[in-house]
């Protein structure tokens, strides 16, 4: 994740490197503080005994709501900028939160131990990356200025964390082995051609 974070952070402007490259570091100390929330959390709510559903709400929630979608929108309070400026900070405060809190969900499920798991989980995240940026860029070229600005383009990623913890609950509960593995490979598939379409467009 910090390799990939170098390839983008070498696509920003001069002006913006200091602040990109802080928005990072701060990522990086807000998911410490979220994966011990998580942690807590997941001490509350033991999901093998869960239901699917209850399983599927409890991945969204800690594994993809708090800190992908609740920790960003919190730390870029702690910046002052204007809301066009804020917007594209939220990219680097992601790639902060991953850099931290995807190895720490692959080691603590034992997602390392299956092959589905192992790769599709990892790049399905690295597509929940391409995808918002690609909801960043759309936002940013209407100089938003209020919420609702955001929308449509904030429910892709948000869409892609969603089908990623009902794959996740598929697996989990031995599910058909072709439904999570081509709804990962689709999943995946559409982030990486939204990027590569960034390219050739």
């Amino acid at each position: 994740m910090p390799l990939l974070y170098v390839y983008f952070f070498a696509s920003f402007e001069k002006n913006s490197v200091f602040r990109e490259g802080l928005a990072y570091i701060v990522g990086v100390l807000g998911a410490f503080v979220a994966a011990l929330l998580s942690w807590i959390l997941s001490r509350a709510i033991p999901s093998d005994a869960l239901p699917l559903f209850g399983w599927f709400a409890r991945d969204f929630t800690l594994e993809g709501l708090i800190p992908y979608v609740i920790l960003p929108l919190l730390l870029l309070s702690l910046f002052s900028a204007p809301m066009r400026d804020k917007i594209s900070l939220i990219q680097s405060l992601v790639f902060g939160i991953a850099t931290v809190f995807l190895p720490l969900t692959m080691l603590s499920g034992n997602l390392i131990n299956d092959v589905w798991s192992a790769v599709m989980i990892p790049l399905s995240y690295l597509s929940f990356l391409f995808v918002m940026d690609f909801a960043l860029r759309g936002i940013r070229s209407r100089d938003p200025s209020v919420v609702s600005d955001f929308f449509p383009e904030i429910l892709y990623p948000l869409t892609v964390l969603l089908l990623l913890s009902l794959l996740k609950s598929v697996w989990f509960f031995s599910g058909p082995a072709w439904l999570y593995w081509t709804g990962s490979i689709v999943l995946t598939g559409g982030g990486f051609s939204l990027r590569l379409y960034k390219y050739f467009r």
